[in-house]
């Protein structure tokens, strides 16, 4: 007998709204965390909602559940709203992946988003042990330090349940507003730097880094040196001249090597990073530092016809350190997407 197909993420509503009940209605939030956590969404008319005032998320701890609604008629389709606030400055899907992990489940579709305030997930779940019906659709919404989970879950896995709940998402998730955002980008201060050298670059870099403007720089440019307090490192190297990243770049892992890092062969795979102010190309290698914690080398080459950089990071891995490796690759992703020409 062979499998019914996975479900997909449903782009778009199947239902209109005169299907899913008529007519859509409003819901506002009260949270006595502060206005911070307020916000609003529509869901179809009919449906049982639950506020949970009370809730304070609180630093760096697991989310608390804000909302709650289902169908008058039926609790088999929930839509809840939880929320947290994070420590540093991470990439949203990073923080999914460790949640789904915390509720054991799995993934079956999945569409990433790679906005100003991070890369978002909207993802269709399962849990691992299949024995267990209950089929999820989670987005992450990020605004500074507080991060949102909007979920709608199916009990059943039953192929109309998750349509009627993928829709009834649909029509929360797009309608979901905070009634205050801040529109802060950052978790945690960034600051701007600007780079010593005869054609000075500008970055943003996370303030809780420790920055180290390095002597022996190259020719007419600068290197500079940040440390997240001992779980990473990430090193700018810059210089006057077109075609001038290639060896920055082999500088930058000579001197990792020679710091006991044993870097493999270069992976020559490459990714062409978007950037409106330089030419990038990004690569990552997995090495080990000492033979005992498995560590990660990112490297991006940046260029214009006038100056060239490379940028660098070494972290733990994902499987060394996970809390590390997110940290580390939000800090160097918004350093790179941010460098540009000074001026």
């Amino acid at each position: 007998m062979s499998q019914a197909p996975s479900p997909k993420l449903l782009e778009a509503p199947t239902f209109s709204a005169e299907q899913l009940s008529d007519t859509l209605g409003a819901a506002r939030s009260h949270s006595n965390a502060g206005p911070l956590f307020d916000f609003t969404l529509k869901l179809p008319r009919g449906w049982w909602v639950s506020f949970y005032p009370d809730a304070v998320p609180q630093t760096g701890a697991q989310p608390e559940l804000l909302f709650h609604a289902s169908p008058e008629h039926t609790r088999d389709v929930e839509i809840r709203i939880w929320a947290t606030v994070l420590t540093r400055e991470i990439n949203p899907v990073d923080w999914l992946d460790q949640w789904l992990d915390f509720t054991e489940h799995g993934i079956i579709d999945a569409k990433n988003f790679d906005t100003d305030y991070g890369v978002l997930a909207d993802v269709l779940t399962h849990r691992l042990d299949k024995s267990v019906p209950g089929t999820r659709r989670s987005l992450t919404i990020k605004d500074g330090n507080r991060l949102f989970l909007i979920e709608a879950k199916a009990r059943r896995d039953d192929e109309n349940l998750i349509t009627l709940m993928q829709n009834a998402f649909l029509v929360a998730a797009s309608s979901f507003e905070l009634a205050h955002p801040t529109r802060d980008r950052f978790a945690e201060p960034f600051d701007d730097v600007t780079t010593e050298g005869a054609l000075p670059l500008t970055l943003l870099a996370p303030e809780s880094w420790q920055m180290t403007p390095q002597q022996k720089a190259p020719p007419e440019g600068a290197a500079i040196t940040w440390e997240n307090n001992g779980f990473g490192t990430l090193v700018l190297s810059t210089m006057p001249g077109c075609d001038n990243s290639e060896m920055l770049e082999e500088v930058l892992l000579g001197t990792l090597e020679a710091n006991g890092v044993k870097i493999p062969e270069p992976d020559e795979s490459t990714l062409l990073v978007p950037s409106a102010f330089m030419n990038i190309l990004a690569r990552s290698d997995r090495a080990l530092r000492g033979g005992e914690v498995e560590m990660i080398v990112m490297t991006a080459r940046a260029e214009t016809p006038e100056v060239s950089a490379c940028l660098a990071l070494l972290s733990p891995s994902e499987q060394s350190n996970r809390d590390a490796m997110a940290v580390n690759r939000r800090a160097f992703q918004v350093m790179l997407q941010s460098l540009r020409p000074a001026g």
